[in-house]
């Protein structure tokens, strides 16, 4: 087939009722894709690939387009590299689809490097790739990691390729390890984006992923770099220097934690030295003035983490914190939500079991909402609001009882919202599942390192100084 051939059967086979049978075979991951985005907006979905704008802020809007690469394969008749076919007709309707929405950062997914497709449509989808504004490519297919920045007139196109995260658990052959990789953006300079890529693989010794020192993230499992961002790139590039605070050396993190003493009183006596710009930078993220503040401090988080039957796990989250106001009449908001599929094979199901401020119960002001999403899965949403009458310090306590499915979401997921001047983490792994704790963000001060006790099942972090709102983790839960 002529690439102009291919192309008018995706265009063809992206919206027919009854698509050609090497299109109808992905209608199980098609329903599994709706599912997952349920209850979001601005997705577009089709027979053959996916687009979805993520909306980071009221301004700020990534594109993340997910295209199938794979869908002219078949496991008898695997095409050979440099002749896998995409079909630029995805791209152009994808593109399009974030020209209408008006995205600031373009992300493309494919199953196959750039490099397996052929020479004339690696030529064309490059083009396509600047003239609609994408900048970042993440791929697979030969579960290894591999980096590289490609050069453009104007710009810089980062490509990523990852390790595969579902490899067996027994599997010895290095190639082939589970693993994954996290990836953080913070602000370069005017014109620049800079990265830090995580490298995780599987230890089978200690039942843990661990630091992947052998790819090509380098000894410690992790490096840095930056590439040229495109002018359409703005927005999201401001949206990283509000974030950015990840450069600012340790000991200045560590005297940040004394504003839990002071709060906005003697603010800049705490800082000699500061750059102006930190300084302002400091006081914008510290003391908004658009914003009643507040700040938490000696914040301790316990997850224990049990079966309850070979599909479904408990976490039972104990949560205690001080949090300190600085003007009267705060409101202190707990917004929790579990989506589930509708039906009796998931037991999925969350309750807050202790919700104390000052040693007084407030469980009469969770609100709880149960609706049935467009594509009929469930969403519960638990939430309360508590008015904080005077500026000082409040002692809050929250515990947390949760069912998960390790079919639909094995992945608890915890972000930071507030300022947080030292936060203790401590996980117990009753029934010695596969777990693992990652962290995202830009200002994120976690060790890289996850310490495991022996004969404990226990998973402890290091206390960190100091965490900021875009920051947080994930628990995730495999079964062995």
């Amino acid at each position: 087939k002529t690439l102009d051939e291919v192309n008018r059967f995706i265009n063809e086979q992206v919206k027919v009722d009854d698509p050609h049978l090497v299109v109808k075979r992905l209608t199980d991951f098609r329903q599994f894709v709706k599912l997952f985005h349920a209850g979001t907006d601005n997705n577009h979905f089709n027979n053959i690939y996916t687009a979805h704008v993520v909306e980071l802020s009221e301004a700020v809007k990534v594109g993340v387009a997910a295209f199938n690469t794979a869908w002219a394969c078949h496991k008898d008749h695997e095409l050979k590299p440099e002749k896998v076919i995409l079909g630029t007709a995805q791209i152009i309707e994808a593109g399009n689809f974030f020209q209408e929405k008006k995205t600031d950062f373009n992300i493309a997914l494919f199953h196959h490097p750039l490099s397996d497709l052929s020479d004339d449509e690696q030529d064309e989808i490059e083009t396509l790739f600047n003239n609609y504004d994408f900048s970042l490519l993440m791929c697979g297919h030969y579960h290894s990691e591999k980096s590289a920045i490609e050069k453009r007139p104007n710009d810089e196109l980062l490509h990523l390729r990852a390790n595969a995260v579902f490899s067996k658990e027994s599997e010895t052959d290095k190639r082939y390890i589970a693993g994954y990789s996290v990836l953080d953006f913070r602000h370069g300079t005017d014109n620049e984006i800079a990265f830090r890529l995580q490298s995780r693989k599987y230890n089978r010794s200690r039942s843990c992923f661990v630091a992947d020192n052998l790819g090509a993230a380098g000894e410690a499992g992790e490096y840095q770099d930056k590439f040229m961002a495109k002018s359409s790139n703005t927005n999201f590039i401001d949206f990283l220097r509000a974030q950015a605070t990840a450069d600012l050396p340790q000991p200045m993190q560590k005297r940040v934690s004394e504003l839990s003493q002071t709060i906005e009183k003697g603010f800049r006596n705490l800082l000699p030295g500061l750059p102006e710009d930190k300084l302002k930078l400091l006081e914008q993220k510290l003391f908004p003035k658009d914003k009643l503040y507040f700040f938490k401090q000696n914040h301790s988080i316990s997850f224990e983490i049990s079966q309850v039957d070979k599909n479904h796990f408990c976490i039972k989250e104990k949560q205690k914190f001080t949090m300190v106001t600085s003007r009267k009449n705060i409101s202190y908001d707990t917004y929790i939500y579990q989506e589930k599929e509708d039906s009796r094979r998931d037991k999925s199901s969350l309750e807050i079991k202790k919700l104390k401020i000052n040693g007084k119960s407030h469980l009469k002001q969770v609100e709880i909402v149960d609706t049935i999403t467009e594509t009929g899965s469930r969403k519960v949403v638990y939430k309360a609001s508590t008015v904080l009458p005077e500026a000082g310090s409040y002692e809050v306590e929250r515990d947390i009882v949760s069912i998960n499915s390790l079919i639909h979401n094995g992945i608890w997921k915890l972000d930071i919202r507030s300022v947080v001047a030292g936060l203790n983490l401590k996980i117990k792994n009753v029934n010695n599942y596969l777990v693992d704790v990652v962290e995202f963000g830009n200002n994120t001060t976690f060790t890289k390192d996850i310490k495991e006790m022996p004969n404990s099942g226990i998973i402890t972090t290091e206390e960190h100084d100091l965490l900021l709102p875009g920051d947080g983790f994930l628990i995730v839960v495999r079964n062995k």
